[in-house]
C-alpha cells in the first residue's frame, strides 16, 4: 500500500505551503 507514502507527501506539502499553526 502507498498510503504511508501518500500521507508523507501530503504532510510535506502542507508544511511547505506554510506552517501557520
Amino acid at each position: 500500500m502507498l498510503c504511508d507514502e501518500f500521507i508523507f507527501i501530503i504532510r510535506t506539502q502542507l508544511h511547505q505551503i506554510g506552517p501557520a499553526s
